[in-house]
């Protein structure tokens, strides 16, 4: 126990300083003072939609994996599993090691539900699976749209071609690697697609929010980009690697880097402001701090 402890605070020891490098990055390319200025005059009634549609998102994510979790017949009333996303959002982001809120979820479920845990990381393995598909799929359709902006128009058939075979090859993949799951797989990608096209909603309020008023196709596309860049947990939150998403691609599109950065700040403090819920959750039975972290309660 006191080895896996000793592992859990390297791992975020290393995640706490690649955030920091990561920001480190952006400052350095940005003026941070116009950027703040520019997060003060955002309009907290778009902001205030913005948070209601990512957590709205997260409801979306929350009925995807219900489905998920029936084919290891696993049935968790929703209330309790609202619960458990919230709590799990919020390890996620404050407890950042290699078992953060996915493990959290792992033991949770297993501790009371007596299931193995192979099939409870099967589920959720497959429920980020179906979750990073959806935004592949919302990406090459926003890049087909709007290729004329970003790319040559040979690669509008490529984009469409693309969009087009995203599902075949996730439902083949599916058949080989996570069969007992296709049964749910129709639903699954349904509300996998229903929270990504929330957090869109949610990403365009904040533009509107900060009086974005051009270009706002390409914001929403370098958003879904960092966004599956963000699935890789390498930073707290993604936070730093959205930033460098827009920093990077400013040098090539017509946006402007200090409201990119004030837009990724924004969507950052959404999801610790949602993430904070959890904090005020208390989960029956569960001594998570104690038997994974070493922390005590007092």
């Amino acid at each position: 126990m006191e080895s896996l402890t000793k592992r859990n605070f390297i791992k975020s020891l290393i995640k706490v300083s690649l955030t920091f490098l990561a920001l480190y990055i952006v400052f350095r390319k940005i003026d941070i003072h116009e950027v703040m200025s520019t997060v003060k005059t955002v309009d907290m009634g778009w902001l205030a939609l913005a948070l209601l549609l990512f957590n709205i998102s997260k409801v979306a994510s929350v009925l995807r994996i219900e489905y998920l979790f029936s084919e290891i017949v696993l049935f968790i009333h929703r209330t309790e599993n609202i619960k458990l996303c919230y709590v799990s959002m919020f390890y996620n982001l404050f407890l950042p090691g290699g078992i953060g809120g996915d493990g959290y979820k792992v033991y949770y479920l297993k501790k009371k539900y007596k299931k193995k845990t192979k099939s409870l990381l099967g589920a959720i393995l497959y429920d980020r699976i179906c979750g990073l598909a959806a935004l592949l799929l919302l990406l090459l359709t926003m890049l087909g749209l709007y290729h004329k902006n970003l790319l040559p128009p040979m690669f509008e058939y490529l984009s469409w071609a693309s969009v087009l075979s995203i599902y075949p090859i996730f439902y083949v993949l599916s058949w080989i690697m996570f069969k007992r799951f296709l049964r749910a797989l129709p639903m699954a990608s349904l509300y996998s697609v229903a929270v990504q096209i929330a957090q869109i909603i949610c990403a365009y309020c904040i533009l509107l929010g900060l009086g974005v008023s051009a270009q706002q196709d390409i914001y929403i596309i370098l958003f879904l980009v960092s966004s599956i860049l963000s699935v890789v947990p390498i930073t707290l939150g993604g936070v730093g690697i959205r930033e460098m998403v827009f920093i990077f691609a400013s040098n090539h599109f017509a946006i402007e880097k200090d409201i990119a950065v004030a837009f990724g700040l924004l969507f950052f403090l959404l999801t610790v402001s949602s993430s904070f819920i959890g904090s005020f959750i208390k989960m029956e039975n569960t001594n998570y701090h104690e038997e994974v972290w070493g922390i005590r309660n007092q």
